[in-house]
This record gives structure tokens, C-alpha cells and sequence, in this order.
């Protein structure tokens, strides 16, 4: 099966970015998206001729645990798992973007500068959609909270963490028959926000 073209998975994705973001409008049509790609984590950055319009091109990345991904700007460190790829991040404006990690799960982390209390209510909401039932909630140890829900084909993982001045969602989807792709909740449970 092909989760990205797989209709759930799209109407997720489509809502999962907004709701991620803890929006309700479209980002303004105005601001210019980031084309710079991103350097591999352990090479140094390549010289350009122009500086980048991506923020977090221009933050130092967090000293992550090894295996960990390093996001520059806002600081997180993410366990990428193995047959995944972290992706340039997208910045829809301001302090609002995401991380995409493509693999043959779901697996995204997205951040806002929307209220803490305004995220965990959207996670709530989001969770129920597609006929799911929520099978387990609770809290994270740095504060945050997760919910985990589930239908007849996926289980859905959403987790909202704050991180300085922001709030990270981890959004990890997987078929359910398939325990292997359980490693995107895993991966989200890794997330870590540096201290300091």
C-alpha cells in the first residue's frame, strides 16, 4: 500500500499541517518559500553566493544524542528511524513551519507560536477524525502532552510539547496490520527540546 496516495493519509496530511500548526487560515500567499537545501549533518554547510531565506538555515542545529536528527531553528533533536529521511523544513511564515520526515510511515513534527492550551484542544479534535477512537492519553515528562488513536486500518500518534516560545506537534501514522511501521511513534517519542 502506498500511504502517501492512500486517501486517509492524504486528508490527514492535508489537515495534519494546518492543524499541526494550530491554525485556522491559510498562510498569507505573499511570503517567498525556501528553495535552499539542506546540508547532511555531518558536512560542513556548502558556500552560497546569496544568503538563505530559510530561518533555520541561519540557526547552529542543537548537539543531539548520536542517531538523532538536529533541527536548527526552533532547536529539537528527533531519532530518525532507520529507512527515513528528514527533510528541508518548511517554513509557512513566521513561527509557524514543519519538519517532514518521508518514509513508508507517516512522520512529521510541526511547531507554532499559537497557545499551548489552543494546541492540546486541536490534537483532541484531531484525533477523533476518521472514525478513530482514542486508545490511550496522557502526559509527556517534559510537560507536554499525547494522544494515541486508532480505526480499522491506522494507528495515529500526536504528541504537543512546548519548546521555548513555541509548541512542537509530533504527528507519526501507521497501518495498523503493519507493527514494523510502529517505529514513527517511537520516533515521535523521541523528540527532545534542548535545554538552554
Amino acid at each position: 500500500m502506498n500511504f502517501s496516495t492512500h486517501p486517509a493519509i492524504v486528508l490527514l496530511i492535508a489537515s495534519g499541517v494546518l492543524a499541526v500548526a494550530c491554525k485556522e487560515e491559510a498562510p498569507p500567499k505573499s511570503e517567498p518559500k525556501s528553495e535552499s537545501a539542506a546540508a547532511p549533518e555531518s558536512a560542513a554547510p556548502e558556500p552560497t553566493s546569496a544568503p538563505s531565506t530559510n530561518p533555520a538555515a541561519a540557526a547552529a542545529p542543537p548537539n543531539c544524542p548520536g542517531g538523532f536528527h538536529a533541527n536548527a531553528s526552533p532547536p529539537f533533536c528527533i531519532k530518525v528511524p532507520e529507512g527515513y529521511t528528514a527533510k528541508e523544513p518548511k517554513i509557512i511564515s513566521g513561527k509557524v513551519g514543519e519538519l517532514p520526515i518521508g518514509g513508508p510511515g507517516t512522520l512529521s513534527v510541526a511547531w507554532t507560536d499559537t497557545d499551548f492550551d489552543s494546541c492540546v484542544k486541536q490534537m483532541e479534535a484531531e484525533a477523533v477524525v476518521n472514525n478513530q477512537k482514542i486508545v490511550e492519553r496522557g502526559d509527556l515528562a517534559d510537560g507536554g502532552k499525547f494522544i494515541r488513536s486508532r480505526n480499522d486500518l491506522f494507528d495515529y500518534y500526536i504528541s504537543v510539547t512546548k519548546a521555548g516560545d513555541l509548541n512542537l506537534s509530533c504527528h507519526a501514522t501507521y497501518y495498523t496490520k503493519t507493527t514494523a511501521d510502529s517505529v514513527v511513534v517511537d520516533a515521535c517519542k523521541s523528540l527532545v527540546v534542548p535545554k538552554g
